[in-house]
């Protein structure tokens, strides 16, 4: 019994070591991308950093989509209408082409 936990006890600690290994490389990671970049002269420039840039993409891609939750529906419904144009067309196409086969003109 002791043997198990200690086994356990170690292979948490293992677990946990592992675990902060990898937070630590994944904020260092972050901290790298979200800096902002050099400038020739030695110190910061005011370009916006590449964590900035993502975040204005992001934004902006947001901003664009945001019509779509209204709009939504009222292009489902049309599309609904156009479908079941469409169902009728191919319907009547459908008869057409058979009437002509009939008539031997096919």
């Amino acid at each position: 019994m002791t043997v198990l936990a200690l086994i356990s006890l170690l292979v948490f600690l293992v677990f946990a070591v592992a675990l902060v290994y990898f937070l630590i490389a994944i904020a260092r990671t972050l901290t790298a991308i979200g800096a902002s970049e050099p400038s020739t002269s030695g110190r910061r420039s005011a370009a916006p950093s590449y964590l900035a840039r993502i975040a204005f993409g992001v934004s902006a891609i947001e901003k664009e989509i945001s019509a779509l939750g209204t709009q939504a529906p009222r292009l489902n419904a049309n599309l609904g209408k156009l479908a079941a144009g469409l169902e009728a067309l191919k319907t009547s196409v459908g008869a057409s082409i058979k009437a002509i086969e009939r008539q031997g003109g096919a």
